[in-house]
């Protein structure tokens, strides 16, 4: 008999590391090869599902919280250095942002409704109001709900259906905004179906941490490097 096809945690997380470079290979060096963002939107729902994932899992979520937002936080030193707009975030923080808001309303949603659970909760969702208000998140709300549905759902095709929603929803708001390639992130989502619950390949502990930070950094080497060369041609 033939076996089902079925993808690991590092079959996946491989994907959408790879889909995260031809996005920003379209961003930073090729703008005129949009068919490299196509792909590249197939990354945000992979590792938003994998954020969820880490948040099931995780023996300690604070350190786990902190481990993203450490890493964002040194990319988003690095990108206003780099004369970046102030305002904007960059992905890991939004998934820190989402990362926090779960860990706070979690308590309420599995029925522990102690005074200080409260408190977290209604904290937790004015910050995360506030701060999402206030500053450009990358995807912003939209991650957050991606996020929060594949955490909060237990069902794993009910997840993927309330996934769906929002990822068809963001689409068309994006659409009216002229991006209409974001519906391409749809199709991360038979992707995901075929995730089979375990890690797979075992690859360095933190090699998508480094993965990050480490592309873009090359990208825009190599996009200086060709500007310098080109200014004395």
């Amino acid at each position: 008999m033939t076996r089902r096809l079925r993808l690991s945690a590092s079959a996946l997380k491989l994907i959408g590391a790879a889909a995260m470079l031809c996005d920003h290979l379209c961003v930073i060096l090729l703008p005129g090869q949009l068919w490299l963002r196509y792909i590249g939107r197939l990354s945000m729902p992979i590792f938003a599902f994998f954020i969820a994932e880490g948040m099931r899992r995780t023996s300690d979520r604070g350190r786990y919280i902190l481990r993203i937002t450490a890493v964002g936080a040194v990319c988003q030193a690095a990108y206003l250095i780099a004369g970046g707009n102030p305002l904007y975030m960059n992905i890991l923080l939004t998934y820190a942002l989402a990362c926090a808001f779960i860990s706070a309303a979690d308590p309420l949603l599995k029925g522990r409704r102690g005074r200080g659970d409260i408190i977290a909760a209604v904290i937790a969702v004015a910050a995360a109001a506030a701060l999402l208000c206030l500053l450009d998140f990358s995807y912003g709300v939209w991650a957050v709900l991606v996020i929060s549905a594949a955490y909060f759902i237990p069902r794993p095709e009910l997840r993927l259906a309330a996934m769906l929603v929002v990822l068809t929803v963001y689409s068309a708001v994006c659409a009216r905004d002229g991006y209409a390639y974001q519906i391409f992130s749809l199709a991360s989502l038979p992707l995901i179906a075929l995730y089979r619950g375990d890690r797979g390949m075992k690859l360095p502990r933190y090699f998508f941490y480094i993965f990050y930070p480490a592309h873009l950094a090359l990208l825009w080497i190599i996009r200086y490097a060709v500007i310098f060369k080109n200014s004395f041609m």
